[in-house]
């Protein structure tokens, strides 16, 4: 299982790709708890609701992000490039053009360009 610190860093990703397509209120709630760190108790004080209804739009917005990410893979294809790019920086510095090419080549695919 995931633990908390990973799932706020990844929550906090999804919230930079997707956090837009949120409505304005569960982005405001995920923003407090997984931005600002702010407990259950103190988001439902600012807010005058209950600490139930924080965690209920809390789950909701966790599963529409993971939906979005599951339909558009923005994050997936993110940390993919950025591996590509540290291989390809290397391939570049050992002058390894088949490398270089290979490289390329799966980062097209990634950008869904044919080559």
């Amino acid at each position: 299982m995931e633990n908390q610190l990973g799932k706020t860093i990844r929550i906090n990703q999804l919230l930079d790709l997707y956090g837009q397509l949120l409505t304005p209120k569960q982005y405001d709630y995920m923003d407090r708890y997984y931005g600002d760190d702010l407990s259950l108790a103190e988001i439902a004080e600012e807010m005058t609701i209950s600490r139930a209804a924080v965690h209920d739009q809390l789950k909701r917005g966790e599963l529409q992000l993971e939906t979005y990410e599951q339909k558009l893979q923005l994050l997936q294809k993110t940390k993919q490039r950025t591996q590509y790019y540290d291989l390809l920086a290397k391939a570049c510095n050992q002058q390894n053009i088949a490398e270089v090419e290979h490289i390329l080549f799966e980062l097209n695919k990634i950008e869904g360009r044919e080559v």
